[in-house]
């Protein structure tokens, strides 16, 4: 899910989650409004805003959250870990200040920005038909990847790669097996310059983070990180709806204080731009594709 932001002109809470969940159904909308309306009540006796700022904030917050649990989803945790490169290690030489735990949080909430830059930079010369063929494996499109895989590797079955992945995970899904083979063996045969782009796009995102630490400082940071605990074990763990949420997000403001909670804010959407920083910061890298070679 892409970043959602509100207008602040003219703020209409009805309207502002009309336009930014049109998936959703009225009644649910119905619900979120109430619930957003009934603890910004709670909270505007306690602060020096405005009942519309409140509310405002606090919805910008709960799509925040929405953005964040979709790229969670996706468990970035395990693909961190299982990563042909170290990018914990990465992440640990740009943040020393943090401890090893804190800097897992971060990996988590970047590691979607490494993948779309990866993939911008690998795909951006490439003939749609090839795009295609990695979808089938993207999308676990199991007929479709069968028909790669016996065209350009029909014996693979007998590679000892594919051999471990099947022992490696005896309950996983076929189609789940022959996603992440096929894929490796597509970026081999397609993008052989794989690894060095994802060298150098960890590198750049790197730059980025530290530019972004340097602007926001590392005081804020620890906050951020300090918070984001909560958010995420308290109040995701544990929110079964998004009148949850929102309680949950009074639990923050009430349990660290709304400076702090505003920090985390700040920080969760500046991490949610470093793909923009990037951009800004570096040319983007044109790799010219040829049948069978970069």
């Amino acid at each position: 899910m892409s970043t959602i932001t509100i207008s602040t002109t003219s703020f209409n809470l009805e309207a502002a989650v009309a336009a930014g969940l049109p998936e959703w159904t009225a009644e649910n909308r119905a619900e979120l409004v109430e619930a957003i309306r009934q603890d910004s009540a709670d909270i505007v006796g306690q602060s020096d805003r405005s009942l519309g700022e409140v509310q405002q904030w606090m919805l910008q917050q709960f799509f925040n959250s929405l953005v964040a649990s979709t790229s969670q989803a996706a468990k970035p945790t395990d693909r961190v870990s299982s990563s042909k490169f170290d990018f914990a290690t990465a992440i640990g030489e740009t943040l020393p200040f943090l401890s090893k735990e804190a800097r897992q949080w971060v990996a988590r909430e970047i590691y979607a920005c490494l993948e779309v830059k990866v993939g911008e930079r690998l795909t951006c010369s490439m003939p749609r038909n090839k795009l295609d063929e990695f979808d089938c494996f993207v999308n676990e499109d199991k007929a479709g990847m069968k028909q790669w895989l016996a065209e350009h590797f029909p014996d693979y079955k007998q590679d000892q790669r594919y051999r471990d992945e099947v022992e490696a995970n005896p309950e996983a899904p076929a189609a789940k097996i022959l996603s992440g083979y096929g894929a490796i063996k597509w970026l081999e045969l397609n993008a052989p310059q794989y690894p060095q782009v994802v060298k150098q796009t960890t590198a750049d995102l790197m730059v980025a983070l530290r530019k972004m630490v340097s602007d926001q400082g590392e005081d804020r940071m620890k906050t951020w990180v300090t918070v984001h605990a909560d958010w995420v074990n308290v109040v995701l763990e544990k929110a079964a709806g998004s009148h949850d949420i929102m309680v949950g997000a009074s639990y923050l403001i009430g349990h660290h204080g709304g400076q702090a909670v505003e920090e985390w804010a700040l920080i969760q959407r500046s991490l949610g731009e470093l793909d923009e920083r990037i951009d800004s910061m570096f040319d983007e890298y044109e790799y010219e594709y040829e049948e069978g070679e970069w």
